[in-house]
């Protein structure tokens, strides 16, 4: 890993995925404060506009330093391809410097604090949804280039399991082309063959795959 470091065409190839990275590393280096709090679990601090507790915070935390480790291979390996890729992408987003929209639906929207946060401080409107019918009301009024969703979500008072599926099957059937990110726990993974042959673009349970999402379908 320090080798890795030590290279220079190492950061020569992460140019276009420099601020998810530097949103990540920083996660990392605040892990540590967050965990001596862990003794006062009821404070709560807000990230954006989503206030969540240090308890919560260190669970999503916890799961995006993991994924960040496992990935940093994979930046390696696809560094000359991807690079190139997405640094012309960026150039032309500062060049146009349009907002892009995502439509997030989410029961709990304070899982996704961090992320959320970086997309809005990158010019990314990134819209609240906690529900089916909340989601396909924002759809019927606005345009979205993304639609990410969550996969179990209570709604009505019902604990749905596979709600994001349903929502899914709505938005096709009323001829809703939005790109839609399936961005759930390692059980949604097991529902993802399904949940492709219903019209999901992807689905994933790595943040680290929700940002090159994102990269790849804002303009």
């Amino acid at each position: 890993m320090f080798e890795l470091v030590k290279n220079p065409e190492f950061w020569k190839a992460i140019t276009g995925l420099a601020w998810p990275l530097v949103a990540l590393i920083a996660i990392f280096k605040a892990k540590p404060i967050v965990e001596t709090l862990l003794g006062r679990q009821n404070m709560t601090f807000k990230v954006g506009s989503l206030e969540l507790t240090v308890k919560e915070a260190a669970q999503v935390i916890g799961k995006d330093v993991s994924d960040l480790q496992n990935r940093v291979a994979d930046i390696e390996l696809s560094r000359a391809s991807h690079s190139s890729e997405v640094v012309t992408k960026q150039n032309k987003n500062r060049s146009q410097n349009k907002i892009s929209k995502i439509l997030w639906v989410d029961d709990f929207p304070t899982n996704n604090a961090f992320l959320i946060e970086k997309f809005i401080e990158n010019k990314i409107d990134v819209v609240l949804s906690i529900s089916t019918e909340d989601a396909m009301k924002k759809l019927a009024n606005e345009i979205y280039e993304i639609v990410i969703t969550d996969l179990g979500r209570i709604e009505n008072g019902v604990d749905n399991p596979l709600a994001g599926m349903d929502f899914i099957k709505l938005m096709k059937s009323r001829k809703i082309a939005t790109p839609i990110l399936v961005f759930a726990s390692r059980r949604g993974l097991e529902y993802k063959e399904k949940l492709l042959s219903f019209g999901a673009t992807d689905v994933t349970s790595s943040a680290v795959e929700v940002i090159k999402f994102v990269e790849k379908y804002t303009k």
